[in-house]
């Protein structure tokens, strides 16, 4: 087939037979890979031969993406699968095949994001198995974003993607049920901060209904004692305590007092009395962690594990490591109590819940062998960790903590 403009011109000089001659030669047009004739032009030799895609006798080629790569035709190149070149046209002296050329691109898919059906909120361009990101998480009133349905990872294809919403959950107004669901799923940083805190109403050893507010003291911070990973969040009745919440009393024996703490009776209590009296709703989700406690200074001070519900902090855990007549390693500190006077101060509390100004000093977990029977590791009013070597402050009352 030749070019309507040609067609006379050169078919006068050929004969009509197609073939070359001395004054005509021909141009075949190819597929990239040289399979596929597209088309053959003829061209007085020595001339320029037209584009047959720029002239309007053939579409211009197309050639199919990849997952990776788009191509585009950019002309035509004197050899199969080269790059255009301007030349494979010009100067016509011989027979020539030339081969469709293509630019190549990096090929995106489109991912539109919805916050609701027919809302959309964002379209991102992502490659080949890529993750397609929003430029800001959206936000939904009186709900928390939990992701993209589907999945916005390992983007494959052009997809919508619309958004979960699930209830709000907060530590201060959600359900314990709530709050355990969020932790077991590994998901308690997404809804909970250190920090947070909430009132919980329960019954002392000594049988007596009150309010304490508890407090995020840790997220993924204690061990599970069965080894299976880490509690979602860390509470304390620190800094708020109620003076009465829980008051050791000498019968107890002390982890401070010629014994340890995996051997005291206040440990039993707190694990029995103090945990029983806690709300049922609240208990069912409490998990036993692992804590690490010095042994007795008879005992050389060695380092034991023990595995608890509720318990008290330890020196460590409050910041201070090292010290004169004291094990370290009992615990990994709390970044919230280990930096901060304010946070580790133990301020005195109502029984309906309202806070006083008057701070107290409290006792830890931990005992010194600076002189056996006598010697404690404390908190002072002021929210220092120190040893101390003053007679037993035995009806102080401690803050509690626990793990969900």
């Amino acid at each position: 087939i030749l070019p309507k403009d040609m067609a006379s011109e050169i078919g006068g000089i050929t004969g009509g037979s197609g073939d070359s001659s001395d004054l005509v030669k021909y141009v075949t047009f190819m597929s990239e890979d040289g399979t596929t004739e597209l088309f053959k032009m003829p061209v007085l030799s020595g001339d320029d031969c037209k584009d047959a895609v720029e002239h309007g006798d053939i579409d211009a080629p197309t050639k199919e993406s990849t997952t990776t790569t788009n191509y585009t035709y950019n002309g035509w190149s004197l050899v199969s699968g080269g790059v255009a070149d301007s030349a494979a046209l010009q100067n016509v002296t011989e027979d020539r095949t030339v081969y469709a050329s293509y630019a190549e691109s990096v090929r995106y898919y489109t991912v539109n994001f919805y916050t609701e059906v027919g809302a959309l909120y964002e379209t991102v361009y992502v490659t080949y198995g890529g993750t397609a990101t929003p430029t800001v998480e959206p936000s939904k009133s009186g709900y928390s974003f939990d992701g993209w349905s589907p999945s916005n990872e390992n983007i494959t294809v052009n997809m919508d993607c619309y958004a979960v919403w699930i209830e709000a959950i907060t530590f201060a107004g959600g359900s314990w049920e709530d709050i355990a669901r969020v932790c077991e799923a590994g998901e308690a940083s997404k809804y909970f901060s250190i920090g947070d805190v909430r009132e919980v109403e329960w019954i002392t050893q000594a049988n007596t209904t009150i309010k304490t507010q508890f407090q995020i003291i840790g997220i993924d911070h204690d061990d599970l004692s069965d080894s299976s990973g880490k509690a979602g969040i860390t509470v304390a009745s620190v800094p708020v305590i109620n003076k009465t919440a829980f008051v050791f009393s000498s019968s107890y024996g002390t982890p401070n007092k010629n014994t340890c703490w995996k051997d005291c009776s206040a440990r039993s209590v707190l694990n029995e009395n103090v945990y029983n009296g806690l709300p049922e709703e609240l208990k069912v989700h409490i998990k036993e962690v692992k804590k690490i406690s010095n042994g007795t200074p008879a005992n050389g001070n060695t380092l034991e594990e023990t595995n608890d519900k509720v318990w008290i902090l330890s020196l460590t855990e409050l910041g201070k490591d090292v010290a004169a007549n004291y094990v370290s390693g009992q615990g990994v500190p709390y970044e919230f109590l280990a930096n901060s006077l304010v946070n580790r101060r133990k301020y005195s509390q109502n029984a309906d819940g309202t806070i006083t100004s008057e701070t107290e000093a409290y006792f830890t977990r931990s005992s010194s062998s600076y002189s056996i029977g006598v010697s404690y590791c404390m908190v002072t009013s002021e929210g220092v960790p120190v040893q101390t070597n003053a007679i037993m402050a035995s009806e102080l009352n401690y803050p509690i903590c626990f793990c969900i």
